[in-house]
């Protein structure tokens, strides 16, 4: 009884025994180093939801979104829907560098102008001219593009100014400015009526009203500065 027995004796719960001795939870074990969860691994790295991924980049469905939430641009009362096809027009606009061989001629460019303009109405200081807003001149929206209007206006001017000058002077287009108040619908015909303001001796002013012929609403406004003198030589 005195004696040391086997229960006090190092028994192999006393002595260092698997349990006592560094274990597997003790010693650097799987657990303890660096495993699979404790070491960068397919979860702790960036996953393929953490690393920019195809899903993680700017998509054509998500750039809304981000434009949506971007600091710097600032959207009001627009759908993204509607953002979504104002982004594959402007990626669009990236130009395909091509010109078709029945476009790359000669006065193609007058041709197309005076191919949609018919004069009605001929007078000094004063001319009108009708569109006809054919698909040719329409842009993606079914209305006229604003370019031709701006050509369209350019042309009418110089028509006009030549009302009130001799043939023999050339024109040099110093100024153009345009107002969009509104749009023409393709197959609609627009009434173009140009007026001088002012005649000089060297520069001529002229005013031009776009009006729909059915309804006589104003959808554009533009004014010219055409000078007649030679350009100054930089």
């Amino acid at each position: 009884m005195a004696k040391p027995s086997s229960s006090a004796t190092p028994s192999s719960s006393a002595t260092p025994s698997s349990s006592a001795t560094p274990s597997s939870s003790e010693t650097p074990s799987s657990s303890a180093t660096p495993s699979s969860s404790a070491t960068p691994s397919s979860s702790a790295t960036p996953s393929s939801s953490e690393t920019p991924s195809s899903s993680a980049t700017p998509s054509s469905s998500e750039t809304p979104s981000l434009i949506f939430d971007s600091p710097t641009i600032q959207i009001k009362d627009m759908s993204e829907e509607d953002l979504r096809g104002t982004i594959e027009l402007l990626n669009g606009l990236s130009g395909s560098g091509q010109i078709p061989d029945d476009c790359n001629t000669k006065g193609f460019y007058s041709d197309i102008i005076r191919g949609h303009l018919w004069q009605r109405r001929l007078e000094r200081g004063r001319l009108t001219y009708l569109l006809s807003v054919k698909p040719a001149v329409s842009n993606r929206y079914g209305f006229l593009h604003g370019g031709f209007v701006a050509a369209a206006a350019e042309f009418s001017s110089i028509a006009c100014a030549r009302t009130v000058m001799a043939e023999d002077k050339e024109l040099f287009l110093g100024e153009l400015s345009i107002s969009y108040l509104s749009g023409a619908p393709r197959n609609a015909e627009v009434i173009i009526d140009a007026s001088i303001l002012r005649s000089g001796k060297h520069l001529n002013v002229v005013a031009i009203d776009f009006r729909l012929q059915k309804t006589g609403k104003l959808i554009y406004t533009a004014r010219s500065t055409l000078y007649n003198m030679p350009m100054a030589k930089l």
